[in-house]
């Protein structure tokens, strides 16, 4: 994974670049690498003890805080436990986007409706 931070902060450093990277089914990581987030004591670890703990998400975070780089994060409500660990800059903002539960809002079912007219 230390390839991978050497490749965004290359495309980041172009000028007018910004890179955004999406971790889609975060779940499974979390899931896969549980010992790494969740403490002896049974609680989930900081963003801060994490960055200390590992160099990938320590140097992501830094091209998180330059700017350079924006991160989204996709899983189950079930599994956002995880969040609190990956915050990986002050201004982090979550956005639970509650459509995953096959009830498309009244606005998607419009736009699909035009969409086949």
């Amino acid at each position: 994974m230390q390839d991978s931070v050497g490749t965004i902060r290359a495309l980041s450093a172009k000028p007018g670049v910004t890179a955004i990277i999406v971790f889609d089914q975060l779940d499974d990581y979390l899931v896969q690498h549980r010992e790494r987030f969740i403490s002896r004591s049974g609680r989930v670890i900081s963003s801060e003890k994490l960055r200390k703990s590992n160099r990938f998400w320590n140097e992501l975070a830094g091209l998180v805080s330059e700017g350079s780089t924006h991160c989204v994060f996709v899983s189950r409500q079930d599994l956002q436990w995880g969040r609190g660990s990956l915050r990986l800059h002050d201004r982090d903002e979550d956005c639970n986007l509650n459509y995953a539960h096959n009830q498309p809002s009244e606005r998607w079912s419009r736009s699909a409706d035009t969409a086949r007219s």
